[in-house]
């Protein structure tokens, strides 16, 4: 069989696999094609596109005369999408293997059946890394969140920190406090709570001084008919 009729055998295969992506640039031998190829969607769940991680190219095989006897086809790319270079130098080395394997033989089907192979594994590789990410911000932020509810770990240098900007506040409030007093001329009793921390038990001495001396007007209670607050108060003092 010739090259022409071997070339023409090919595009009526390609053209019953492919019936919408084939196209073809020329009809005559030798003849020249473009496969428009894109990955299948992936399964990326309800929170994301499935478009996202698709990826696509238009593939252009040229065949020379002296294909397939003797040399493959000859191989372009047009409308690659979603693919960075390193992804696609992996498109190319796929189809250079093919077109080396198969020399000798008509590899156009075979070129698409790997590259197709390749979109796909490009593809998954995408959401694989999408959800590494994710998971890993995931884990940064519950470490965090830990973080904040442990609290800061409390060595001699975050004492110290913590200390002097706690010294600073406290001189920073006296002397707010000496301003005051000496703008209004009299201390506020906040201000006399704080410059005499013993004035909390003043009110206390002042109560057990006096205690006996407290009277009390019975009769404000209306209804202590059976109520004896003189046998109360010695039932107290007993106890």
């Amino acid at each position: 069989m010739s090259n022409a009729e071997e070339q023409e055998q090919e595009i009526d295969v390609l053209r019953s696999i492919y019936p919408e992506e084939l196209e073809l640039i020329s009809e005559q031998f030798p003849f020249s094609l473009s496969l428009v190829m894109r990955s299948q969607e992936v399964d990326c769940g309800p929170d994301a596109d499935p478009e996202d991680f698709v990826v696509s190219l238009t593939l252009k095989a040229k065949m020379p005369e002296s294909y397939p006897s003797d040399e493959g086809p000859e191989i372009a790319y047009d409308d690659v999408e979603n693919m960075d270079d390193l992804e696609f130098s992996k498109i190319e080395n796929c189809v250079d293997e093919q077109i080396e394997m198969n020399v000798g033989l008509c590899s156009i089907f075979a070129i698409a059946t790997a590259l197709q192979d390749c979109l796909n594994s490009i593809s998954e590789e995408k959401l694989r890394f999408k959800e590494a990410e994710e998971e890993r911000k995931k884990r940064e932020q519950e470490e965090l969140d830990m973080k904040k509810l442990m609290g800061t770990p409390v060595t001699v240098e975050t004492f110290m920190q913590w200390k002097l900007a706690f010294d600073k506040e406290m001189k920073e409030k006296k002397m707010a406090m000496v301003t005051e007093v000496e703008t209004t001329g009299k201390l506020t009793g906040k201000q006399q709570f704080l410059q005499d921390a013993s004035l909390d038990k003043s009110d206390l001495a002042l109560l057990e001084a006096g205690v006996e001396q407290v009277e009390i007007n019975e009769s404000l209670f209306q209804d202590g008919d059976d109520f004896d607050l003189d046998d109360e108060l010695s039932s107290s003092e007993d106890e």
